[in-house]
């Protein structure tokens, strides 16, 4: 059954704090970490849906600012905002709802890890953890990739990057969800063409620099994160 809603002012703040709650932990498609910021003066729940067992659907629409772990942003940018609409199940004391499968009940959103909000990051805090993120899973792709065409340490970058881009181009494929051409697309242009700049790598260098490079800035991730947000690394990363 469908009613108009009119809601208590505090109701409303706690379908949006389990709302908030849910979009903070979403798992994208390759299962890795998504969530939505909702503008607070934005969110409105415009329908009830009574359910058994004194459930309830609320409908409800916002603006939030997307982001994902697949992307890394400097000091200066600036989200898009975006509208967004969904629904989402609460019981009798606007509690979270779970269906058969474990799932918490809110649509579209397939995918929610609560487990991730153990602690809530600031801002700084949660880019610095996605950048650290994105340097494992480069180190990674390097790895496996060099293990799938059989290329040796003392090979050229070149040949790793022009395997890199085929898979970008569709021309090789991967079961491996890690290589997927969306991945490797953020990974190459956003990390690995950026390590080259800074320790002035070139094709023609060996693969075991490249290697290094990402290892060097996992070993001293705390520096290299206070150089990166200060504007510092211009040329090659060297740890003091």
């Amino acid at each position: 059954m469908y009613r108009y809603c009119i809601m208590y002012e505090e109701d409303v703040e706690k379908v949006f704090k389990r709302v908030q709650l849910c979009l903070m932990s979403l798992v994208g498609e390759g299962g890795h970490a998504v969530s939505y910021s909702v503008v607070p003066d934005t969110f409105r729940v415009y329908r009830v849906e009574e359910l058994p067992r004194g459930l309830k659907k609320y409908y409800f629409t916002a603006d939030a600012y997307h982001e994902s772990d697949l992307t890394v942003h400097d000091e200066d940018y600036k989200p898009e905002r975006e509208s967004i609409s969904g629904s989402i199940v609460l019981d009798k004391n606007l509690g979270l709802v779970r269906d058969d499968k474990g799932h918490v009940m809110i649509e579209p959103w397939k995918r929610v890890d609560l487990t991730r909000l153990q602690k809530l990051l600031t801002p700084g805090e949660k880019t610095k953890q996605l950048l650290f993120d994105k340097l494992k899973r480069a180190e990674y792709v390097i790895e496996k990739i060099m293990e799938e065409y059989a290329l040796q340490p003392e090979n050229r970058i070149e040949l790793l990057i022009s395997n890199i881009q085929q898979r970008i181009s569709g021309a090789k494929v991967s079961s491996d969800e890690a290589l997927h051409h969306t991945h490797l697309q953020d990974i190459y242009a956003n990390l690995i063409d950026g390590i080259m700049t800074q320790d002035l790598l070139s094709q023609e260098d060996e693969i075991v620099l490249l290697i290094s490079a990402v290892k060097k800035r996992l070993e001293h991730f705390d520096l290299y994160f206070e150089k990166l947000r200060k504007g510092e690394l211009k040329g090659p990363f060297e740890p003091s």
